[in-house]
């Protein structure tokens, strides 16, 4: 069936006594196209249905018919439905009717109907004409449906920015209405005025969760460090949505904000790393980590009590990362940690730290029975740096754990005791891939000749990982050129 049969079709229908199917054919003549309709659908705006008169609008609509103003104006002020005004106000902000605005205002303004003042406010913001703000902030004080007064704010926001903080600020110190709370909190957060902060932390403190929530949004999106105390207060909130929110504008603070300065974000994490929410704590220690700071270690031997294993792991990493020996004792007491994850963690920040008091107790933890805290062991030890090792170390090459053994590998070579170079090469033929790879290299850094065909070998390896035989090549290439 072609589009001129189908609009035959829609045509014949809109003589139907149904208003359903003269809605349909109403809706079908705009999804089709074409302006020689126009005049046939504005006619169907005096229809009996509203159903009917509602579906012309939209089609209409969808024709992006240039000459409806005037008719959609018209049934605006006019048509005894509110869902057809609703219609009409709607369809002149999607056609961008800029002459629209005095017919938009006059009904947000004296129309009976709530859900049509709505409307009206909100495509007088689509339109961006600042001649709507003034109707905007008069419904916001004084209409009495809180669904229009919300719509109001946000109305007030868009298109009056600088003048509407003022009766922003009032309509929240006096609005009861949650709804018309949250539409007065929301266009605050849109503006982003530093003044309305006050305000906002109050609302912090709202009997409404969605008020709280709404207002620790609010307060991110303006971002001023003032707010900082307020957010960490409602980290205790009994609503997770609320908690989540205030931890979301405080990451922002202390991840970006240069206004916040270091001290005030140490204060901060260390606070954090206090509040019943793990989640929260484990962010504070994650971001201990990255300040490197010596005056958060004292916190962080705290939080190795904490009954969450990752806010425990957590602070093992950040005390490591920090590198402060007054950290050793307690890091050395969780080499003995029920948990191997721990053992190994614990290794990992004392070969951070470079301490080698903790050498005796790395030795030991050799003899681990998890693989990770071997491996976690030998990486300490190499990085602290003690020849001395070394004739433990070699002991490892006959690990049962492949890791263990190119760990132990890569670790008499950082040690640069050539003195073992045999035992490395004995492993030339491992069955791990990874461990011949770290046998060649091992080698490579220790000046061995022997290292090459193992490194020619290596970049050859289909077993080998992609990015291993890359370096491989790149060590020949090295050794070429020197």
């Amino acid at each position: 069936m072609t589009k001129d049969d189908l609009r035959r079709r829609a045509t014949e229908r809109l003589k139907s006594e149904s208003p359903a199917k003269r809605a349909s054919a109403a809706t079908w003549l705009g999804a089709l196209g074409g302006e020689e309709h126009i005049s046939l659908l504005i006619g169907l705006l005096a229809d009996s249905s509203p159903r009917v008169r509602e579906s012309a609008i939209e089609a209409l609509v969808m024709l992006r018919a240039s000459d409806i103003a005037e008719p959609l104006m018209r049934q605006l002020a006019n048509d005894p439905d509110e869902r057809v005004r609703v219609a009409c106000a709607e369809a002149l902000g999607d056609l961008e009717v800029a002459r629209a605005v005095p017919a938009l205002i006059q009904a947000a303004r004296e129309d009976a109907a709530p859900m049509v003042r709505e409307s009206c406010l909100m495509n007088l913001a689509v339109l961006g004409d600042p001649r709507g703000a003034q109707v905007a902030a008069r419904l916001l004080h004084h209409d009495p449906s809180a669904g229009v007064r919300y719509q109001a704010a946000m109305t007030l926001a868009d298109l009056q920015p600088d003048l509407a903080l003022p009766a922003l600020l009032e309509a929240l110190e006096r609005e009861e209405k949650t709804s018309a709370r949250l539409g007065v909190i929301g266009a605050l957060g849109e503006l982003r005025n530093a003044e309305a902060v006050p305000g906002l932390i109050t609302a912090l403190g709202d009997a409404d969760e969605r008020v709280r929530y709404s207002a620790a949004e609010a307060l991110q999106s303006i971002g001023d460090p003032v707010s900082l105390d307020a957010l960490a207060a409602v980290l205790s909130d009994d609503d997770a949505d609320v908690r989540s929110a205030a931890m979301e504008g405080i990451e922002a603070f202390v991840r970006g904000d240069s206004r916040v300065s270091q001290d005030e974000k140490l204060e901060l994490l260390v606070l954090l790393l206090k509040v019943p929410d793990a989640k929260i704590r484990q962010f504070a220690a994650g971001e201990l980590r990255e300040t490197h700071d010596p005056r958060a270690v004292e916190p962080l031997i705290d939080a190795l009590r904490d009954r969450s294993a990752t806010v425990r792991m957590l602070a093992t990493q950040a005390l490591g990362a920090i590198g402060d020996e007054h950290a050793l004792p307690a890091l050395i007491v969780l080499l003995c940690d029920t948990d191997p994850d721990m053992r190994a963690a614990a290794a990992g920040a004392l070969g951070g730290i470079g301490d080698r008091a903790a050498r005796q107790q790395l030795i030991l933890l050799l003899q681990d029975e998890s693989a990770d805290a071997r491996v976690a062991a030998v990486d300490a030890l190499a990085a602290i740096g003690a020849p001395s090792a070394a004739q433990v170390l070699v002991l490892l090459l006959d690990d049962p754990c492949a890791e263990v053994r190119w760990a132990t590998c890569w670790a008499l070579a950082q040690l640069g005791d050539s003195a073992y170079a045999d035992e490395i090469y004995a492993l030339a033929d491992d069955e791990s891939p990874q461990v011949r790879y770290y046998v060649a290299r091992a080698l490579a850094r220790l000046g061995d000749s022997r290292s090459r065909p193992l490194l020619e070998r290596a970049r050859d390896d289909a077993e080998l990982l992609e990015y291993l035989r890359d370096w491989a090549e790149d060590t020949l290439h090295m050794l070429t050129d020197g």
